[in-house]
């Protein structure tokens, strides 16, 4: 769907069969518009643009939806799950385990995304790439909340942030793994580093 600001929207069907899709929008006026990609009636994503970039961003945002509009393993939707432990350079690093923090990963389909954290709440928003069971993080929001109040959760917490990025930029792609012992599943990431 694309739409001027302050005026009429017009809708664009594209195939998200088709890996690309060129729309013309020579005759669109100069200036802001909004741009929502739309799937089975969700909006998969969306930008305010100017209309001297309008194609080459269509071009690219078509792309976006046929990434994001297919199935992810509906396993990560069933559970609440817990963080045990992450491994960084080869090292694993366990949670200090002597406060209560948040320390849950809950995914959620209409977003798509997940939240989690430790100390604090982020909201990631994802694009995942089902053929090879992974996502992009493609935005994020940290909330504040209670946070930690002793260093050793403190020092754990920024190590958590910084498993999903370096500060500049998000450590895509994420690869991820559902696995089951004993009745119980577990579900690993590992980022473009190598740590999971």
């Amino acid at each position: 769907m694309l739409y001027e600001i302050k005026s009429a929207s017009n809708n664009y069907i594209v195939d998200p069969n088709v890996p690309s899709a060129v729309l013309d929008v020579s005759t669109y006026q100069t200036g802001y518009y909004s741009i929502a990609l739309v799937c089975d009636g969700d909006i998969q994503n969306a930008k305010i643009i100017k209309t001297h970039s309008m194609k080459t961003i269509l071009y690219i945002m078509t792309l976006v939806l046929c990434g994001t509009s297919f199935a992810q393993d509906p396993q990560l939707f069933e559970d609440t799950w817990y963080l045990q432990r992450l491994t960084i350079g080869g090292e694993e690093v366990f949670p200090p385990n002597i406060e209560t923090v948040l320390e849950e990963t809950i995914f959620d389909k209409s977003i798509p995304g997940f939240s989690s954290g430790y100390c604090f709440n982020t909201n990631y928003e994802v694009s995942f790439n089902d053929t090879n069971s992974s996502f992009d993080i493609i935005n994020s929001v940290q909330f504040d909340g209670d946070g930690c109040n002793q260093t050793p959760s403190i020092i754990f917490g920024a190590t958590y942030d910084d498993y999903f990025n370096d500060m500049v930029i998000f450590l895509n792609p994420f690869l991820y793994e559902i696995t089951h012992q004993s009745g119980i599943r577990f579900l690993n990431f590992t980022n473009s580093n190598g740590d999971n």
